[in-house]
Order: structure tokens, then sequence, then C-alpha cells
């Protein structure tokens, strides 16, 4: 997570599949930060945010029926968008420049982690987990440890 927010909202699935596997897929999308610099000769001044989307083979390694212990792996998307804009005065060895940024980045990335599940009533549960996700394009947008916490509603 690259000078993006560490705070979001996600909604996530849950797909039942042979035996106790299970096919996990989430979108979670990470509220803005502000990020700026000033000094005597430029200024850079940029807001960030970003989203991921993730599929993930799972297994219940749980008997419990009310507590399960589901490690998973699997690839996803990251999405990065920052707007802003450096400017700088004039140096003895470069020119001003005002240079408006418009960029973002979609690239694969790759999770790991185990989630904790306890069921509160039939349909109603608690979970949360541990995750790392490598994002393929630069290691500097790695996130570990990733901390999830949800409520779920099972139809």
């Amino acid at each position: 997570m690259n000078k993006t927010g560490k705070h979001g909202i996600g909604v996530g699935f849950k797909t039942p599949g042979w035996k106790n596997t299970l096919l996990l897929s989430d979108a979670a999308y990470f509220f803005k930060r502000y990020n700026g610099t000033f000094e005597d000769n430029n200024q850079n001044e940029y807001y960030s945010s970003y989203a991921s989307f993730n599929v993930n083979l799972a297994y219940n390694i749980s008997s419990n029926e009310s507590f399960c212990l589901i490690p998973y792996a699997g690839l996803g998307l990251f999405y990065e968008n920052i707007d802003g804009y450096m400017s700088g005065k004039p140096t003895k060895y470069s020119g001003a420049y005002n240079v408006s940024i418009d960029d973002s980045l979609i690239t694969l990335l790759a999770n790991i982690g185990i989630q904790m599940e306890y069921s509160v009533s039939e349909h109603l549960f608690i979970n949360g987990g541990i995750k790392f996700q490598w994002v393929f394009y630069d290691v500097s947008y790695n996130n570990f440890p990733g901390i999830t916490i949800g409520v779920g509603y099972r139809l």
C-alpha cells in the first residue's frame, strides 16, 4: 500500500466447493489518503486511493459447527488512482515546473491468509482474519498484515 489509505470497506462471498473446499471472493475499496511535502524549492501534493478484487481457494479445517478456521490462497487485481500536482521554483540547475498528476495503475496481486469465523446464530456470523497481499508490479505496495473484521449473513 504505497501511500494509500489503510481503512476501507468491502464485501465478500463464500461459495462451498467439493468436500471442505471453498471459493472466497471479495472486493475492497480503501479510502483516499492525502500526501503532501512542502520544501523551499518544490511542492508535491496528491490524493491516492485503491481497490482490490480477489478470488481465493480455501479449505475449512474446523470440525466445529460454530467456529471455523479457513486458510486460503489466490489471485486478484489491484487498482490505484492518484490525483495531484508537483511544482517547483527555478534553481541553479533547473527551471520552474508545474506538473499535474492524474494516474492510475491496474496490476495482478497474490493473496495468502487465514480467516476465522464464529457463528452467532443459524444465519449470522462474525469473521476476521489476517492476510498478506503481494503486488507483482512493485513490492512497495505489498501489505502485511492486512487485518479484516466483519459481520456476515448466510442465505
